[in-house]
């Protein structure tokens, strides 16, 4: 289904007013209740979903092809890849979190005051060796 942006500018604003991370923003469609303090949530989600994260940040395709993370390895890649690598649809997208930490909406002023991204979801899952060499290059 399609969001309403203007809508779901004036939700962010609501919940951001009330001092809420992204973690807790649910965007509505056009038609749903505004949010107020009966409306929000009882508990925050524990992390905030993709979709929320690519709406502010996204799309995902502009953050594949934007290659300036510099791994630990020294590698300068890009850390956001389809899961596998050859999917191309939006459930191969991993969830933000799995690196990201969720930040306040708007982000703090001091950019480096938020949490640096950390890949080690990258090394668990796959790049065993701390890499981001091709499978095929150590699996032939």
């Amino acid at each position: 289904m399609k969001r309403d942006v203007r809508f779901a500018s004036i939700v962010i604003f609501a919940f951001v007013a009330a001092g809420m991370v992204c973690a807790d923003v649910t965007l509505m469609p056009a038609g749903a209740a505004a949010a107020s303090p009966s409306a929000q949530p009882s508990a925050p989600a524990p992390a905030a979903s993709k979709e929320a994260c690519l709406n502010c940040h996204g799309p995902f395709d502009k953050l594949v092809a934007n290659v300036n993370y510099q791994a630990p390895s020294g590698e300068k890649i890009t850390p956001h890849r389809y899961v596998p690598h050859s999917a191309k649809e939006s459930k191969a997208i991993p969830e933000c979190s799995n690196c990201h930490e969720p930040h306040p909406v708007p982000p703090a002023a001091n950019a480096a005051a938020l949490p640096k991204p950390d890949v080690q979801w990258c090394y668990t899952a796959c790049h065993h060796k701390n890499t981001f060499q091709l499978c095929k290059d150590c699996h032939k």
